[in-house]
C-alpha cells in the first residue's frame, strides 16, 4: 500500500498533523509513505517509520516550480492521499481514496486535522516525533553527567510580537533556578544573542545551544529536560511531541486553536494579548508548584 501525506509548512503546524500520520501507520503498518513538507520542517518526519520519500515543497516558488512539483506527485499512484495543507491539490493526484482538509476555526488544529479522516478522534490524538537512539546517545555526551534536573528555555519565536523580553526570562529563571542542576537554552542562530544574555546571568549552570543543534537534536535535548519554558513557537510543539512538561507564554495568537497539544502542555495569555506586558511574577505563580 502507498500513502501520500501532505502536511503543513511551519514546524509547529507540522507537528500538529503527526496524530494523523501515526493513526494511518497503525492502521496500515506495512504501508509506505510519501510525505510532502518543507525544508524547514522535514526533520519532523525524517525518522518516522515506513517513510519511502520526503518531497519538499517551497510555497514561495513560482508557477513553473509548482507545475514541476505537481508533475512529480502525478507520476505515482496512491492507495490513500491526504492533504492537510491545500484545498485543490488532491484533485490533481492519482489516488484510490482521498481525504481533504477540514476548514473549522472553532476547534484545536490537532482535532481539525484528525477530522479530515472522518473518524472518532478520542483514542489517537497524541503528537509525536521519532528520535533515533544514535542522536539520543550523542546528546547525552553534551550534558554534564550530574545533571539530574534540567530546565530548557526557548527565548525566540518566528515573529517579534511573540517574543517575551529576554530580561523577563532572566527574572523568571532567577526565581526557579534552585530546582534545577542545569539550564539549557535552545533555538536557532537568530536566538543566540538572547541565549547569551541569559547564560551570562547564570554562568555556572547554563549551556547556550542556540544555532548549534538540528531540530531532532533539539528534540532530544528537550526530551531529556524536566521542564520546558518558551514562547509560542515550533519548539513548544516539539516539547509536547516528546512528552516533556511545558509552559508556553503567548502574546498575540489563538491558544485554543494553536497551543501545544498534550496533557503536560500549559500556557498563559494576558487579556491584552501583549506578551511584554506579562510580568515574570505572573508566570512564576503559574509554574511554581510544578513537580519536576
Amino acid at each position: 500500500m502507498k500513502i501520500l501525506f501532505i502536511t503543513l509548512s511551519n514546524i509547529g503546524d507540522a507537528i500538529m498533523t503527526t496524530p494523523v500520520f501515526c493513526f494511518l501507520h497503525k492502521k496500515y503498518p506495512d504501508a509506505k509513505f510519501d510525505i510532502v513538507c518543507d525544508k524547514k520542517n522535514h526533520e519532523v518526519f525524517k525518522y518516522f517509520p515506513n517513510v519511502d520519500s520526503i518531497i519538499l515543497k517551497n510555497k514561495k516558488k513560482g508557477l513553473i516550480d509548482s507545475f514541476k512539483f505537481i508533475c512529480t506527485l502525478r507520476k505515482k499512484k496512491y492507495d490513500i492521499a491526504i492533504d492537510l495543507r491545500t484545498d485543490i491539490l488532491l484533485y490533481l493526484i492519482r489516488s484510490k481514496e482521498k481525504f481533504f482538509k477540514i476548514n473549522d476555526k472553532n476547534i484545536h488544529s490537532v482535532r481539525k486535522h484528525f477530522a479530515a479522516l472522518k473518524l472518532d478522534s478520542k483514542s489517537y490524538l497524541e503528537t509525536n516525533i521519532y528520535i533515533p537512539q544514535s542522536i539520543t546517545n550523542s546528546i547525552k555526551k553534551l550534558i554534564p553527567f550530574d545533571s539530574n534536573k534540567i530546565l530548557c528555555i526557548a527565548p525566540g519565536a518566528k515573529s517579534n510580537i511573540k517574543i517575551w523580553h529576554v530580561e523577563h526570562f532572566v527574572k523568571l529563571i532567577n526565581k526557579i533556578q534552585g530546582k534545577f542542576d542545569l539550564i539549557i537554552i535552545v533555538g536557532d542562530s537568530s536566538d543566540y544573542e538572547r541565549g547569551n544574555i541569559i547564560s551570562n546571568s547564570f554562568p555556572k549552570k547554563i549551556i547556550n545551544f542556540c544555532g548549534k543543534l538540528t531540530l531532532i537534536e533539539t528534540g532530544a535535548i528537550i526530551k531529556k529536560s524536566n521542564l520546558f519554558i518558551g514562547n509560542d513557537s515550533g519548539l513548544g510543539h516539539l516539547a509536547s511531541a516528546v512528552g516533556t512538561k511545558s509552559f508556553i507564554i503567548f502574546g498575540e495568537g489563538v491558544p485554543n486553536r494553536y497551543a501545544p497539544w498534550g496533557k503536560k502542555s500549559y500556557w498563559y495569555q494576558n487579556p491584552e494579548k501583549n506578551i511584554n506586558l506579562i510580568h515574570p511574577d505572573v508566570i512564576y505563580e503559574k509554574i511554581k508548584n510544578f513537580k519536576v
